[in-house]
């Protein structure tokens, strides 16, 4: 249903659209029918707007061009129909040509005014009508009020009432905390209940209560944002009740049992008796008053639940209950004595015999069995056990531990009777029998043959036969001991090998075999004690045939590369100053014997000196095994070093001495001599007889003089270079000789004179005179 306002029909008048669809096909065809010949229209009027919400004011007129359309906040949108006097006209609203039907588009309306221009141009295309259309949208509501207020404990005093914020409830103290369903009157509203926002209709969360009052707020926000509205509920909650000094309980229960009398709450002693067979119970007491504590036998029970199992023995177990009253000080004990009867079974769960089967099989209700062991069983054991563990038990009078063995019972030729005894608890016996019937002993053998022998590590030769009493057999030299298995023909005969003795089937102890032949006795007796057969294996050890040396080390030097057994070829180095060497090797195998350099030496040993060239000396050492034909050689190139030493022991002039005096770790020296010495000679002598010398680069034979060395008056240096044997290694030696002038001064232009009392003192010399450079005093000495 749409509104329209027409010109042709009363101001508030609603019509159908299918009305209004007549009335404008009419009026089209009208028009149609009225210009098909004449000239274009000028009729820019509407006959009718239409409104999606609220209504024109004032109702339309086409000549009224200016409206107002009141809607409320909740409208935020709308739509306009434009109906047109002329068919031909065109209509725009708010500048957008209206579709077909003659509505807008969808047009906002946000709060306040929006204005909507609607404008017709008639067919004349020049003349236009603009009709306006202004439309109020209301604020947004301004209701803050709540509905209800529902609290989940508690009643509001007063009654709720919209207009009512302050109310009023008291709850008890079991009563820790409370939800608030608030409910708004409006639903674009939103209400917080302390605070926190709560969807209207939906309880709050959990507001904790203290006793005494708590102030809970409901605010409420209207949909403007602005209008607020608060409501408060002051929830007093009461103060506890006194702790009751209750401890009586109402009732007690008990499983498997029931109490000797009646339960009444004054009454603290009670009895139960229970069979043999219920070896625990469990205990359900009920406290009179609500927050009493319980336990049973000092462990804490809730009122009305069941205990722990509580473990019986036989005889009288007592069951303790302590109630202690919600005020901490009053408790009450309750105690039930349980009776449990003593055990009257005197079953066997089980009775074996050792080694020896039963007949019948055993069962706890068959009390007679029999049982036939061979002569060679001279004695068994009996192991009874037990139904309850309670009962004792003996075998042939003598008390038996349940599930352990008796002690020994010797077996007589024929029968014999073992009796177990079973006593219960209450001391109801049973008695179980077992007759053993132990055969006649069979007649002695005299089988002394064996039906085979076993080595270990080797081979019968030929392959055994119980009538063959020889065999060789061979091993490797690495096999220092075996074992002898051998197996009787007959059970009960009796082996030693080499004299001990050997169960047969069994192993024998280890025996040892040296390189070469090796008997080994097996001796056979039979059951008779009288038979007996004697087997002999030889057992031949092949000698070794391990040539290898276990170790090498040299007395100097270090092998290269580390000594392994697998290595044949080293090599080592020594100083110049090793002129002998010693070698110590040990063998691998302890047989073999070794040789070096042609010189037998004991393995571990050393051997004696080996003299070493400077250069190269090559070491051999050769390893026999013990078979005598397996050898091994290892060579060893010890290389001794050319020596480097490049010192001098000493070294003298033919004139003057040498300052400081000389020591080979010195290298520089001086020496003065007179003006009338106009050369000299020097005389090296190497510190090793293979070091050469040269002086001023002249070779020098060590301990003898150099050629003549001339010297210029003043300063002279001769070089004296040691080369070690080496090659590399040199030391030079250098001796500044001072060769003094003619006049006696040293060349420097000062000589020496000496006073009245032979004291020396310096002078100037001049044209070959002597003076002092100053004047000196001469004192008389006294």
């Amino acid at each position: 249903m749409y509104q329209f306002i027409s010109q042709c029909g009363r101001a508030g008048r609603s019509f159908t659209s299918v009305a209004i669809f007549a009335v404008v096909l009419f009026l089209t065809f009208f028009d149609l029918a009225a210009s098909s010949d004449a000239a274009p229209s000028t009729d820019a009027n509407l006959s009718a707007i239409g409104l999606l919400q609220g209504s024109l004011s004032p109702s339309f007129s086409a000549g009224t061009l200016n409206y107002t359309v009141s809607v409320p906040n909740g409208v935020p949108a709308t739509k306009v129909w434009t109906y047109k006097s002329a068919a031909n006209a065109t209509v725009t609203v708010n500048g957008t040509p209206v579709a077909g039907d003659g509505s807008s588009g969808v047009i906002s309306l946000p709060v306040g005014l929006t204005t909507i221009l609607i404008k017709v141009t008639a067919e004349d295309a020049t003349t236009t009508q603009t009709y306006n259309v202004v439309y109020n949208r209301a604020g947004p509501p301004a209701n803050a009020d709540l509905n209800n207020l529902v609290l989940s404990s508690g009643s509001l005093s007063p009654s709720f009432n919209s207009g009512t914020v302050s109310y009023v409830t008291t709850v008890a103290n079991a009563v820790t905390s409370v939800t608030v369903t608030p409910i708004v009157a409006d639903a674009t509203s939103t209400v917080k209940v302390n605070g926190t926002g709560v969807t209207s209709g939906s309880p709050s969360g959990s507001i904790s209560l203290v006793e005494g009052s708590n102030t809970i707020t409901a605010v409420v926000t209207a949909q403007d944002g602005t209008t607020i509205r608060a409501y408060t509920v002051t929830v007093t909650r009461s103060a506890p009740p006194p702790p009751s000094s209750d401890a009586s309980l109402r009732a007690i229960g008990v499983t498997n049992a029931s109490l000797s009398s009646a339960f009444s709450p004054g009454t603290t002693s009670y009895t139960a008796f229970v069979a043999n067979n219920i070896p625990s119970m469990r205990v359900i007491p009920y406290a009179s008053e609500a927050n009493a504590t319980i336990t049973v036998n000092g462990s804490p029970v809730v009122s009305g639940a069941t205990s722990g199992a509580i473990s019986l023995g036989v005889g009288a177990t007592p069951v303790t209950i302590l109630v202690t009253a919600a005020d901490g000080v009053t408790t009450q004990t309750y105690t039930i004595t349980v009776n449990r009867a003593l055990s009257s079974n005197a079953d066997l769960a089980g009775l074996t015999l050792s080694g020896v089967p039963l007949s019948p099989s055993f069962s706890a209700g068959t009390v007679s069995y029999t049982a036939t062991v061979a002569n060679s069983v001279s004695s068994i054991t009996a192991m009874p056990t037990v139904m309850d563990p309670t009962a004792t038990v003996t075998v042939n009078g003598t008390p038996v531990t349940s599930g352990s063995a008796s002690g020994t019972i010797n077996l007589a030729v024929g029968a014999n009777t073992i009796t177990t005894v079973v006593t219960a608890a209450d001391a109801t016996t049973k008695t179980y029998t077992a007759t053993v019937t132990r055969s006649v002993p069979p007649p002695a053998s005299s089988d002394a043959t064996l039906v085979g022998i076993g080595l270990s590590n080797s081979r019968l030769s030929p392959a055994f036969s119980s009538g063959t009493l020889f065999y060789n057999s061979t091993v490797a030299n690495n096999i220092p001991a075996i074992r002898v298995t051998p197996y009787a023909s007959d059970a009960n005969a009796t082996i030693t090998v080499n004299g001990i003795p050997v169960v047969s089937g069994a192993m024998s102890g280890a025996i040892n075999v040296a390189v070469g032949s090796n008997p080994v006795t097996i001796l056979v007796t039979a059951e008779d004690g009288l038979t007996t057969k004697t087997y002999t294996v030889d057992i031949s050890r092949a000698p070794s045939a391990n040539a290898d040396l276990g170790s090498l080390y040299l007395s100097r030097g270090s092998l290269s590369p580390s000594f392994s057994v697998g290595t044949a070829s080293y090599t080592a180095s020594v100083p110049n100053g090793t002129s002998t060497i010693t070698v110590t090797l040990a063998t691998a195998d302890p047989t073999a014997t070794v040789t070096i350099n042609g010189t037998i030496v004991t393995s571990g040993s050393a051997s004696a000196a080996i003299p070493l060239i400077v250069g190269s000396n090559t070491i051999t050492i050769v390893t026999t095994a013990q078979d005598g034909t397996t050898t091994k050689t290892y060579t060893v190139a010890v290389t001794r070093l050319l020596a480097s030493n490049a010192d001098l022991s000493g070294l003298s002039l033919s004139s003057g001495t040498l300052s400081p005096s000389f020591t080979a770790g010195t290298t520089s020296y001086t020496a003065a001599i007179a003006n009338g010495v106009a050369s000299i000679t020097l005389t090296p002598m190497v510190a090793d007889p293979a070091a050469t010398v040269t002086v001023n680069g002249t070779t020098v034979v060590s301990g003898s003089a150099s050629g003549a060395i001339a010297l210029a008056v003043g300063t002279n240096t001769i070089t004296t270079v040691a080369t070690a044997q080496d090659g590399a290694t040199a030391k030079t030696y250098t001796v500044t000789v001072t060769r003094a002038n003619h006049d006696g001064g040293d060349g420097s232009g000062w000589c020496h004179g000496q006073d009245l009392y032979g004291h020396g003192y310096p002078c100037r010399t001049r044209i070959g005179e002597c003076r002092p450079v100053r004047p000196f005093v001469v004192k008389r000495h006294a």
